[in-house]
């Protein structure tokens, strides 16, 4: 199988098993009456363990497929790119929203809006600042 066949396997055998979760707690726990309680914890760590090895195995198998092309390292950037702008753009959303809580008086006793700012920052020091003084000394 093709690598971009196998992503597209993968990407929607995650919806296969979203859609079977949804259907178990919607269907099947409301019809046992297991909402609410403790008998339905073992679904979730089962299903939860599907997911981990689903997606652990494909990544795995993803990156066994695309590595032997010649195109790797353009992927392989073009992943990062893509990880430091969800980061960048995450960061600046919930650090901002973070100051504005601030001033209204909700407190983040947990810090990991300011943490997600701080690496938001770090993110674009490595993805913009750098390249840019890199070019700027040549």
């Amino acid at each position: 199988m093709k690598a971009f066949n196998f992503f597209l396997f993968w990407v929607f055998g995650f919806f296969l098993l979203l859609s079977i979760d949804l259907f178990i707690e919607g269907f099947v726990f409301e019809w046992l009456e297991w909402n609410g309680t403790n008998k339905n914890d073992w679904f979730f760590a089962l299903w939860w363990g599907v997911v981990t090895i689903w997606f652990l195995s494909g990544s795995f198998t993803l990156f066994i497929k695309i590595r032997d092309q010649k195109n790797f390292t353009v992927i392989l950037n073009l992943v990062k790119k893509i990880f430091y702008y969800f980061l960048l753009f995450t960061g600046i959303i919930l650090s901002t929203s973070h100051l504005g809580d601030n001033y209204m008086g909700v407190s983040d006793e947990e810090g990991y809006l300011f943490t997600i700012g701080i690496i938001s920052l770090i993110a674009f020091i490595i993805e913009y600042l750098i390249p840019k003084l890199k070019k700027l000394k040549s």
